[in-house]
């Protein structure tokens, strides 16, 4: 323990102003202070509790005079703890932002090239159907020609050329109406000739689907430096105006050359019992 010698607590009264009587007179007030302070305590416990309230009420004035400063400084701490948090989180909401914008800009960029790809493929969302719900009567399918007879006609606003669909997959088109019924022209007869679009990887590719009376059509009139690839989805193109566009076909099976390329259909038109007719009209 470090002790103070008498040379240095004089030189400390003497630089603070204080004499050594004074500074005797000081200590004996402060022991008779305390003592009677103890006194009190043991003769009359009223009495103890009187110096109690008294000191308390001059103490803590002073007390809160000294913490003012404490709090302020650790209101000020809290203050600078809750910037630099607000300058983190700005600094997240900026990555975000930035980030957020970068999708903005390629969603806008895939979005000019969407219109642009469907303009060269002369696509158009613009159509319109009036559906004709009708069950098949008559399965007049032979080695030669595959057709069937439905109980609608002309008076219901069926015509020829109109494309012929079950569970939403094309199955052939109106070839023939009388004042009773239609007849369907199904898309696996050797007759049957439909444009279609074949989704080919990063190409989309025009050609015409060829019945030729099996289970699975060919495609026809496909540029020859075309690889057509295995599983590609093939859709109506609706370049003769009739049929109309993006109509579920069914998909590639084989690939390499057009010629060996074969269609496997979405719906197989002989397991058909219920079909819609639509009467297509493009929407200028």
């Amino acid at each position: 323990m470090r002790v103070i010698s008498k040379k240095s607590r004089r030189s400390f009264a003497k630089t603070i102003g204080v004499t050594p009587l004074q500074g005797q007179i000081g200590s004996l007030v402060f022991i008779v202070f305390i003592a009677a302070l103890i006194g009190a305590s043991f003769i009359s416990k009223d009495f103890s509790n009187f110096l109690k309230s008294s000191t308390l009420s001059v103490v803590n004035p002073m007390i809160e005079a000294v913490s003012q400063p404490v709090y302020a400084v650790r209101d000020g701490f809290d203050a600078v703890t809750d910037l630099s948090s607000l300058r983190a989180e700005n600094e997240t909401l900026k990555a975000e932002n930035a980030k957020l914008q970068e999708w903005f800009h390629l969603a806008q960029k895939l979005e000019t090239e969407n219109h642009r790809y469907k303009t060269l493929i002369n696509h158009t969302e613009n159509v319109s159907y009036d559906v004709i719900t009708a069950r098949i009567i008559a399965d007049t399918t032979n080695s030669f020609f595959k057709s069937f007879i439905v109980p609608v006609s002309s008076e219901s606003g069926v015509a020829q050329g109109q494309a012929v669909t079950s569970d939403a997959a094309l199955i052939g088109h109106i070839i023939d109406t009388d004042k009773r019924t239609a007849r369907i022209l199904l898309v696996t007869d050797i007759n049957s000739r439909i444009p279609v679009l074949i989704e080919n990887g990063d190409q989309t590719v025009h050609g015409i689907m060829a019945g030729n009376n099996t289970a699975k059509p060919e495609l026809v009139h496909i540029p020859s430096d075309i690889v057509i690839q295995e599983g590609a989805k093939v859709v109506t193109s609706g370049r003769d105006g009739i049929l109309p566009p993006d109509i579920a076909v069914g998909h590639i099976q084989g690939s390499g050359e057009a010629a060996h390329v074969q269609v496997v259909l979405d719906r197989v038109p002989e397991q058909a019992h219920l079909v819609n007719i639509l009467n297509y009209k493009a929407i200028q």
